[in-house]
């Protein structure tokens, strides 16, 4: 798996009242890659959390059709078990969720392990320049 050049590190779902399962399209490497955010009709961005907010499923290499489920709960961002209208919902790759492999012994990894690496840092990459702009 080789990770396209145009793979977005932030997907953004408006909310309508009748979504609560959203796809992740970039490549994840483990839970921890994921933040979730929901913003309000005011611009305020509240951090969600794994355990109280969101669950996850089909995330990891080689895996790009991840999904973020919200859990119904009386969240404010919440209408019935979807995504209130008026709310958006930002999925981010979470570049500082690891501490990448050095390169100096790649003779130990298979051509695989070796790939996932570079995919790896090719993301969290992607993920810092977006965090610089």
């Amino acid at each position: 798996m080789t990770t396209p050049a145009n793979v977005d590190v932030v997907l953004k779902y408006p909310g309508d009242g009748t979504d609560s399962t959203f796809p992740i399209t970039f490549p994840t490497f483990e839970v921890a890659n994921i933040i979730a955010e929901v913003e309000d009709t005011n611009g305020v961005r509240h951090t969600l959390d794994i355990t109280d907010d969101f669950t996850l499923s089909s995330v990891g290499i080689p895996s790009t059709n991840g999904l973020l489920t919200l859990v119904a709960d009386s969240q404010p961002w919440m209408t019935g078990a979807n995504l209130a209208t008026g709310w958006t919902l930002f999925i981010k790759f979470n570049s500082d969720a690891y501490n990448p492999l050095s390169l100096n012994n790649l003779n130990a990894l298979t051509l695989k392990g070796i790939e996932k690496e570079f995919d790896r840092l090719s993301m969290a990459s992607k993920a810092v320049d977006y965090k610089a702009t």
